[in-house]
């Protein structure tokens, strides 16, 4: 199907097979038999948050009936959810309905990510799932995810447009017309002074015509 970085992601997720090539984890093939252990390491975000009837922790728990009120709780943090919450009169309590519309774009998105860091899945794909909340909640959710994949031995791989949340990225895939153009991380792609070198002095001296200053 396509082959820009969202059907890769889904791809990634086991969520329907290549038209050619093979599905691998590290280096083991992810075949029929072995997909439905693969889909149970792995955790999903997209744009696109599916939110139930319940209150927030209901729906943060869903990804794990079974934990308790402070798993939920550090998920929310590592989330970068937790701070909202605070401000809620019910807290972890607060009421959402069917789709989660009574929410924010932003706290919808906040609560699908600590769903996925409750499940503690092996691999984590973030498809824009950071694109709808603000500069200071990505970055609380970034320094958290670098956090936990390196003291964990997690994974994570994250489609984005913000090249400030790329530039936190271990390694950095440049994507353009569906194809991998080049690949490093944002040190070593800045010294090539190849696209994502461009991409990133624009990036900068948009931020210098709207802040007055370089940031990110």
């Amino acid at each position: 199907r396509g082959g820009g970085p969202a059907p890769r992601l889904t791809r990634r997720a086991g969520l329907y097979s290549p038209g050619s090539g093979q599905l691998r984890g590290g280096e083991r093939l992810i075949d029929a038999a072995s997909l439905s252990d693969y889909r149970r390491q792995t955790g999903l975000v997209t744009q696109d948050v599916a939110l139930f009837s319940g209150d927030i922790a209901e729906n943060i728990r869903y990804s794990r009936p079974d934990s308790s009120d402070t798993e939920v709780e550090i998920a929310a943090r590592r989330a970068g959810l937790f701070e909202t919450v605070q401000h809620l009169p019910l807290g972890f309590r607060t009421p959402v309905n069917n789709g989660g519309t009574d929410l924010s774009a932003g706290q919808r998105q906040l609560i699908a990510l600590a769903r996925a860091q409750l499940a503690q899945a092996h691999i984590l794909l973030l498809d824009e799932a950071t694109a709808r909340i603000d500069r200071s909640a990505e970055e609380r959710l970034i320094t958290s995810l670098t956090g936990v994949t390196h003291t964990e031995k997690r994974i994570a791989l994250i489609v984005a447009h913000r090249l400030t949340t790329a530039r936190r990225c271990d390694v950095i895939v440049v994507i353009d017309k569906g194809c991998i153009a080049e690949y490093g991380s944002h040190e070593q792609l800045i010294a090539a002074h190849g696209l994502y070198a461009r991409l990133w002095r624009d990036s900068v001296g948009q931020t210098r015509d709207t802040q007055g200053e370089v940031t990110g």
